[in-house]
This record gives C-alpha cells, structure tokens and sequence, in this order.
C-alpha cells in the first residue's frame, strides 16, 4: 500500500473507529510479531496503556539480548499518557524503531 494522502485519510478513519477497551496486552501482540518470520517490520499503533509495561520491556530485552528480535517497531503514539508514552518510546529504542507522538485533535485543527 502506497503512502498517499487517501491512504493516511483512510487510515486515520479506521483507528478512529476502533473502540479503546482498556489496558492492552501488548506482550503478547508483540510475542505475535516474533512469530511472524516474513515480517520486517512492526507498527505498534497504541495508546501506551500496556496491562504490564514491565512484562513487555522485559520480553523485548530477552529477546534483543539473546538476538532474537531483529526488526524494528515504529510505535505510534495516540493519545498517550506520560507513562504510555515512555514505554512506547523505549519499545523503539531498543529495537532500533521510531517513535511518533499523534494528537488526533491537533490534526483536526490544523485541517
């Protein structure tokens, strides 16, 4: 799928629709990637609000240690808290990802 203004617009509709439910297990969404072998690549569209943040630095720095973990997550804030935004950022960093902060009421002011 091609970058195009359509696309993000397209996209940008689609996350709005999606219905927050609390806490996420993000371990287990990533433990999901790993498993994924032809990826190359993961895009972790989140709030930050993980069910165990800890869990999921602790699975990512297992599996970066013992070189086991060889793509980067761009995770991409929404919305995030400030504790949200600190696990995201960190999930980045050690897996050599990018870290994007997305304020969907910004976005709408600035259209």
């Amino acid at each position: 799928l091609k970058c195009t203004e359509d696309a993000v617009q397209l996209a940008r509709d689609w996350i709005q629709q999606v219905p927050a439910q609390g806490p996420t297990n993000l371990r287990s969404a990533l433990e999901d990637c790993l498993n994924y072998k032809m990826a190359d690549c993961v895009y972790l569209i989140s709030d930050g609000r993980a069910d165990n943040p800890m869990a999921v630095l602790e699975f990512l720095a297992d599996h970066v240690e013992w070189d086991e973990w060889k793509i980067p997550v761009h995770a991409i804030a929404i919305e995030p808290n400030t504790s949200g935004r600190r696990m995201l950022e960190a999930v980045a960093e050690m897996t050599d990802g990018s870290f994007t902060l997305y304020d969907f009421n910004a976005a709408k002011e600035a259209a």
